[in-house]
């Protein structure tokens, strides 16, 4: 029973990862360095942007690159940064693992494949980022 109970309970681990997170206190700061604190939620899928409720509100604002230069949700830091390509540019959040001289993010990807008749998405976990 167990054995056919628990790749199930994995794959429902696995798929809220995926779907979303619940929000969790924290606080975010605003260009001017303004400190706002609430509750967050930051979705992978959306890298430039995360979700924030006052205390004792319902009501959920999406707040973005264009506002906001960084958060913290409980022990986790996000900064803003931006990426360079060839032919353009990105910014987004990322995830500050190491802070001194050098700094060390982690940039979480979603990746959506299609092969033939099936369509998938991946997560691409840990892609480092060093500046």
């Amino acid at each position: 029973m167990f054995k056919k109970i628990f790749p199930l309970i994995l794959f429902i681990c696995y798929s809220f990862l995926l779907i979303g997170q619940d929000f969790e206190e924290g606080y975010y700061f605003l260009k001017d360095s303004t400190k706002i604190e609430g509750f967050l939620s930051f979705d992978r899928k959306e890298e430039n942007v995360f979700k924030f409720k006052k205390v004792g509100s319902k009501r959920t604002k999406r707040i973005s690159t264009d506002k906001a230069i960084g958060f913290t949700i409980g022990d986790r830091k996000f900064e803003k940064i931006t990426l360079f390509s060839t032919n353009d540019f990105e910014i987004q959040f990322a995830e500050l693992l190491v802070e001194g001289p050098l700094k060390v993010y982690r940039d979480y990807k979603i990746i959506t494949k299609y092969k033939k008749k099936v369509k998938g998405t991946y997560l691409k976990n840990l892609e480092l980022l060093i500046f």
